[in-house]
């Protein structure tokens, strides 16, 4: 994942349940329309169509993906939570919005840091969700609830 590692014990591979999922895009107006799932897995992919580790979603042009595809450029972003691939995610999301791209993302409440304050406070709308989100584990992660709310 270019210069950025992703984790190998399956912390970064949580899924979103699918209620979260259309709550989520729902509330923003696009349940249905959310074409590309930017770090996913077959297993995890809210989409159809998605970018594994092994495609790379930082050397990968989402816009022109979309357009290959023929779909609008409207992707669900649920990054790995890892900080450093987190914050680059959220960057590279914002350079495909520069093209057109539009996304949904769902990230940690995690308002007092700063990459919150630099990257999604001021540049985005947002709203946080009711509650903590169970998320889905990987195989052979024993599930639990995270300990912070979600935006």
């Amino acid at each position: 994942m270019s210069d950025l590692i992703q984790r190998s014990d399956g912390r970064d591979e949580w899924a979103t349940p699918w209620n979260h999922f259309h709550n989520i895009t729902g509330w923003w107006g696009y349940e249905g329309t959310t074409n590309i799932d930017v770090f996913a897995s077959a297993q995890n992919s809210k989409c159809a169509n998605f970018i594994t580790p092994e495609m790379d979603a930082f050397k990968i042009d989402w816009v022109q993906m979309a357009e290959q595809l023929g779909v609008d450029p409207v992707f669900w972003l649920q990054p790995p939570y890892t900080t450093p691939i987190m914050v680059a995610a959220i960057k590279r999301a914002w350079e495909m919005a520069e093209r057109g791209g539009k996304t949904i993302f769902l990230l940690p409440a995690f308002v007092d840091q700063n990459w919150y304050h630099e990257l999604i406070l001021d540049r985005s709308a947002h709203r946080p969700t009711k509650g903590r989100i169970k998320f889905e584990p990987p195989p052979g992660i024993i599930p639990s609830s995270p300990r912070y709310g979600n935006i």
